[in-house]
């Protein structure tokens, strides 16, 4: 879940020049998630969080009782009215030994 939205990414975020491909990775471990976009964390948070749920609450997802608050379910990719791009989307479930 990435939830730009609600949290800014860092000064780390870098976009590739276009006509390049951006590589970005969603890692969820518990109620910890962490996006990486070109090999840099960017922004991370937890699920469930006061700090999450208050930006939830302040935000025009404030009446969407699930949302942020599932760990498996359906993927949603987004354009915002631009036209994107999507290839090689791999989905991985990890275990933890």
């Amino acid at each position: 879940m990435v939830l730009y939205g609600l949290i800014a990414p860092n000064a780390d975020k870098q976009l590739r020049p276009v006509g390049e491909w951006n590589k970005s990775r969603l890692v969820v471990y518990g109620p910890h998630v962490q996006h990486w976009l070109n090999g840099k964390l960017i922004v991370q948070y937890d699920l469930g969080s006061p700090e999450l749920k208050g930006l939830i609450a302040q935000s025009k997802f404030k009446d969407m009782p699930k949302f942020a608050q599932e760990t498996s379910g359906h993927i949603c990719l987004q354009d915002h009215g631009n036209t994107v791009w999507y290839r090689n989307i791999r989905l991985k479930q990890l275990t933890v030994k």
